[in-house]
């Protein structure tokens, strides 16, 4: 069980400990809520929670306030039980607040017990109450019923507010000792200025109290009795009718009952809303699909609001993302921008680099072409001087001259002389014709020139070997000469290959900034197109049509009227099938059978108009008076207006045959 109590302090002791009691004996939840003359609010609160109960705080000078809560709360909220609860002894509010629905009105003062079992009786549908405030107010209230009832007259303090009451008259039954007396309907509680006053003194009263109460214990128990006998006879059985009886008791018997509609066709609410417009009014005719009123449906006008708020938010979110999308552009543009000048920088680096290096290039290989064609020309032109100057040398040096005695030549024929003559003085010193002296003489002169000769030969020979080691060095210093040279020429192609392979790098290194320029990404324009978001379309406005056609008989609401689901909306019948419910005796209703026909006259003299009928149902449980309802069905073919009018309807019985057939 769900409390919500509406109190003026929450932390008021007495409904803490109230709540802290239901919540730990019966797991009760019990909510404390401010009261506030926020109506607004507190129905919100008591929509949300959905409570069983309702209890209000009722406070001195806060009736009124009390009021109009519980009332809202009962135009509200159909089935909701409200509870009132008072710290004073004072019980003239309880008449007002019972008469407009209150089913409890409790006492704080009472035991915790009792105020549980009160409040626990109070969810099963019983009014209570508090005990305390009854016996308190039956001694204030007996001496006006007294002297009322001797001058004829009702009671002072009667209000039309209990008069008829069926709250009031609960609570009575249940808090009554005796639950066997009748309640007074139009009792009501005296005020408290008049607890002191009155015609009559104290002894008196108490004296014509109990002789009243005996009076209406009398009158009471004979009533009940007269009634207990009537009743008593009247269920008593009557004798059975033959078939001959009924047929001619049906026969003179003409039974009357009010026209109705066959079929009635009630719409409903289907959810929450409020009349906009009503088309038709009672008794208009309508066709299958005719417009008959207008409602404005809440829940999807909330639902409206809602997918609105939904809308709203992504239309912000996407202007949010629309900035982030142009600040991101933004952002790539400079990007590419600072990249592109970087590109174009290195770029004309790149390009002033080339030209230093083609200039570098054109340098070297003219400087190449020089040194070859000037290195060539002056080496065949050193090797022809150094040949000339070393053949004029030779030359030179084979001339023979008078003061050159080493010539080989010269001491060859000196030598060759001094043979001669030694192989002559050697004949004439064997022919003894000179003397040894002489022979040893030209033997002398003989070695000498031998060695001479000998001396002249290893020049020669040194020379040559000279000459040729000469050469041979000058043949060597040219190669090495041309070695440097050919060394300086390598090196200065070596760094023309530099150059031209370092051009090429740059040339690649060009065409890879080229690349780069154009694999940039191109940043676009931004053409933002808010995507189409399918919103479904929630009609508000909702149009009420006719789903048979008829007349309207009914029409519970008025425009303006807030509905829920299940609230009736319309009422239409069909005037083409009509039915007249008629009472039947008990001992007459075996004689008919469904489909049998009838003949149902409406209105009197020249006027009238009579249908063909049927008998359509017959029910099978007689009412209190020992009545069956039997109902006759006729076509009005003219759609006349004949509803609520009364019918006469004169049955036609079966034939004996038949109903034999149809009786075991």
């Amino acid at each position: 069980m769900i409390i919500v109590c509406l109190v003026e302090q929450v932390d008021e002791p007495f409904y803490l400990t109230l709540q802290k009691t239901l919540k730990l004996q019966h797991n009760w939840e019990v909510a404390l809520k401010k009261f506030s003359p926020d109506l607004n609010h507190l129905m919100k609160e008591i929509k949300l929670r959905n409570p069983d109960i309702v209890m209000i705080d009722l406070a001195k000078g806060k009736v009124n306030d009390v009021s109009r809560i519980v009332k809202l709360i009962n135009q509200t909220f159909n089935q909701k039980k409200i509870i009132i609860v008072t710290g004073d002894d004072s019980y003239e509010s309880l008449g007002q607040l019972i008469g407009i629905g209150v089913k409890g009105y409790l006492w704080k003062q009472a035991p915790a017990e009792e105020l549980i079992k009160e409040i626990n009786l109070v969810d099963r549908g019983s009014p209570q109450i508090a005990s305390g405030l009854l016996k308190q107010m039956i001694p204030e209230m007996l001496p006006e019923m007294v002297v009322n009832h001797r001058e004829n007259k009702p009671l002072k303090h009667l209000g039309s507010t209990l008069k008829n009451s069926p709250t009031l008259n609960s609570v009575a039954e249940v808090n009554s000792p005796n639950r066997n007396f009748p309640v007074n309907p139009v009792i009501k509680f005296p005020d408290k200025s008049a607890k002191h006053g009155g015609i009559i003194s104290p002894k008196a009263s108490v004296g014509m109290n109990w002789r009243s109460v005996f009076t209406l214990l009398v009158f009471t128990v004979g009533i009940t009795g007269v009634i207990y006998l009537v009743r008593d006879r009247m269920r008593q059985p009557l004798p059975q009718l033959n078939f001959s009886e009924q047929l001619k008791i049906i026969t003179e018997t003409k039974f009357t009952g009010k026209i109705q509609p066959a079929n009635q066709y009630k719409m409903t609410a289907t959810s929450g809303s409020v009349v906009e417009e009503i088309y038709v009014k009672v008794g208009d005719r309508v066709e299958l699909g005719q417009p008959l009123l207008v409602l404005k449906n809440l829940e999807a006008e909330k639902s409206r609001e809602q997918v609105e708020q939904q809308r709203k938010a992504i239309e912000q979110q996407q202007q949010i993302a629309k900035e982030q999308q142009e600040m991101a552009r933004t952002q790539q543009e400079m990007s590419r921008r600072q990249q592109e000048m970087s590109l174009r920088q290195q770029q004309m680096n790149l390009e002033q680099e080339q030209i230093t290096v083609e200039q570098k290039i054109s340098e070297l290989e003219a400087k190449i072409a020089r040194f070859k064609e000037q290195t060539l020309s002056l080496n065949q032109e050193l090797a022809a001087a150094e040949e000339r100057a070393f053949i004029a040398e030779q030359r030179s040096q084979q001339v023979p001259l008078r003061q050159r005695q080493d010539s080989v030549a010269r001491s060859q024929a000196i030598y060759d002389r001094a043979l001669s003559q030694y192989n002559r003085f050697n004949e004439l010193y064997k022919e003894g014709a000179i003397s040894q002296d002489n022979l040893e003489q030209v033997f002398t002169d003989l070695q000498v020139a031998k060695a001479d000769l000998e001396t002249a030969s290893q020049a020669i020979a040194a020379n040559a070997e000279s000459e040729q080691a000469q050469r041979e060095k000058l043949q060597l210093e040219h190669q090495k000469i041309i070695t440097e040279q050919e060394q300086t020429l390598r090196e200065m192609n070596a760094e023309l290959e530099e150059t031209r392979l370092q051009s090429a790098q740059l040339t690649e290194k060009q065409a890879m900034i080229q690349e780069q320029l154009g694999n940039l990404p191109k940043i676009l324009p931004l053409t933002w197109q808010i995507p189409e978001i399918e919103f479904p379309e929630i009609e508000i406005m909702e149009t009420v049509k006719a789903t048979t056609s008829g007349v309207v008989t009914e029409i519970p609401v008025t425009i303006g009227d807030q509905l829920f689901s299940g609230n009736p909306l319309i009422k239409l019948a069909n005037l083409q099938q009509l039915t007249v419910e008629i009472a039947v005796n008990a001992r007459l209703v075996n004689a008919f059978q469904p489909g049998q026909p009838a003949l149902v006259k409406v209105g009197m003299g020249p006027g009238a108009k009579e249908f063909k009928g049927k008998v359509f149902t017959i029910n099978p449980l007689p009412s209190e008076n020992l009545n069956h309802a039997i109902a006759v069905e006729f076509e009005n073919y003219q759609n006349s207006l004949l509803l609520g009018q009364v019918a006469i309807v004169q049955l036609v019985p079966e034939t004996s045959a038949n109903i034999s057939m149809s009786q075991p």
